[in-house]
């Protein structure tokens, strides 16, 4: 491997002092404020640090081979692509009036979405690839020879992991009516009507929340991505049942911590136990 990223010139000393053949790539900082992961708070040379870095690969005697970027795991926005590859024409330009041989590379990043669209606002592959081509087709146009490359590992990722999991414990709290939640328009249901015993006992009825479900998997887990990931879960009964009512629903993981919570406000048919849920798009 001699193609490497750096943001800073302390990275550019060691290259020089161990890999001086090294093919340098200047990472800039390009975020989509609202993808799921955000990397710029951590990686990547601001507008102004972008001259000081080139001219000390001169100093250095190291090659700059091109520019890279990466807006954030579960972009969200389009545009943010179309804007850091006009940051990375900025960076090229610079390399240029600084004296550095013509950068051969672009590389864009990743954080594509495989599926079509998410819980979290994440878009689909359509769309970022129309603002990408465009963006490219202005600011770095076929016949310049730059090489374009990309990181789509979410996109190959995402939609190849579906769970299944069983329910092994359960429990209906029932909420005193003048302490629930107001009912929604049109009533919580026929199943969740308020009911009041013959003798005279406060009313109760199964407000909203209040179906929770212990599952054989959790956060410690294949839900780890709840964690690490920030992903939403999208639970639904392995075995169809249209046209049911539903509850919203809290799905536990099966430790004792509380915090192996997976899902809150999920909307599930009655689940008995030994019943299985499906969980698609799990991984990344």
């Amino acid at each position: 491997v001699r193609t490497t990223t750096f943001d800073s010139e302390f990275e550019l000393r060691k290259l020089a002092a161990h890999m001086p053949e090294a093919r340098c790539v200047l990472r800039i900082k390009a975020d989509d404020p609202t993808a799921r992961c955000p990397l710029g708070t951590k990686y990547g040379a601001l507008e102004n640090e972008v001259e000081p870095l080139l001219r000390a690969c001169l100093r250095l005697g190291l090659a700059v081979e091109g520019v890279s970027f990466h807006v954030g795991s579960g972009a969200t926005d389009p545009k943010a692509f179309a804007r850091a590859i006009k940051a990375a024409r900025d960076a090229f330009d610079v390399a240029a009036a600084l004296g550095l041989p013509p950068l051969k590379l672009l590389d864009i990043g990743g954080g594509f979405s495989g599926v079509a669209a998410d819980a979290l606002g994440g878009v689909a592959l359509g769309c970022v690839a129309s603002a990408i081509n465009a963006a490219l087709e202005e600011h770095f146009p076929a016949e310049q020879g730059v090489r374009v490359i990309a990181e789509p590992g979410r996109y190959f990722a995402e939609p190849v992991g579906t769970l299944c999991t069983s329910v092994f414990s359960k429990r209906v709290r029932e909420v005193p009516v003048e302490s629930a939640p107001a009912a929604p328009a049109g009533g919580w249901g026929s199943d969740e009507q308020a009911s009041k015993e013959a003798n005279g006992t406060p009313a109760y009825l199964t407000a909203p929340d209040t179906h929770e479900y212990w599952l054989m998997d959790g956060l410690y887990g294949s839900f780890n991505c709840i964690l690490y990931d920030h992903a939403v879960v999208a639970a639904r009964p392995l075995f169809g049942q249209e046209g049911v009512a539903t509850h919203k629903s809290t799905l536990y993981g099966p430790t004792c911590d509380g915090l192996d919570t997976i899902a809150r406000g999920v909307a599930l048919p009655e689940l008995g136990l030994g019943e299985w849920l499906l969980v698609v798009n799990l991984v990344a």
